[in-house]
């Protein structure tokens, strides 16, 4: 009887601090959630809005919805003409959104910044294929609209489902 009570005493002094650390993990996880929303994303996530804004607006210019005579060689001034801008707007995001939220949640700024650099090489390599006449609109929306919409999506979906782990 006893040794059954003993036992039960350590049982319950162990499970005790079992729920302790779990509560302090719970603590601690909301904590980084409130200082990243704090810190990070309440000053910070209209810059990624901007920044997907200013994208498209470049992005849209390869319909060349404005020329009546649509070919190759308006096609490729066009690419020269974006192709740094896109790449500026890109430099400016990383420096602007992503380096904060990579002092802050070094695993959620790792993911934003992987699905950047994916969807910039995607759209640049997607804009240097020269077989493709983006003005087309189902190609435009192929190789352009999906590839920035899949991005916006991905990167939304990341910091929407970061559960504040470190």
């Amino acid at each position: 009887m006893v040794a059954i009570a003993a036992f039960n005493i350590l049982y319950v002094i162990k499970l005790n601090k079992a729920q302790n650390l779990d509560k302090e993990e719970q603590r601690e996880s909301e904590r980084r959630m409130d200082l990243l929303k704090t810190i990070v994303l309440i000053p910070n996530l209209k810059k990624m809005y901007r920044f997907l804004d200013k994208l498209w607006t470049e992005l849209e210019k390869l319909k060349l919805e404005n020329d009546v005579d649509k070919n190759a060689d308006k096609e490729e001034a066009v690419k020269k003409g974006i192709e740094p801008k896109i790449q500026a707007l890109f430099a400016l995001f990383r420096s602007d959104f992503i380096i904060a939220l990579n002092a802050t949640t070094p695993s959620l700024g790792k993911k934003v910044e992987e699905i950047s650099d994916t969807m910039r090489d995607s759209l640049l390599s997607n804009m240097a294929d020269e077989g493709v006449n983006l003005w087309v609109l189902k190609y435009f929306n192929d190789k352009i609209k999906s590839v920035y919409e899949n991005g916006k999506m991905d990167m939304v979906n990341a910091l929407f489902n970061y559960k504040g782990e470190s």
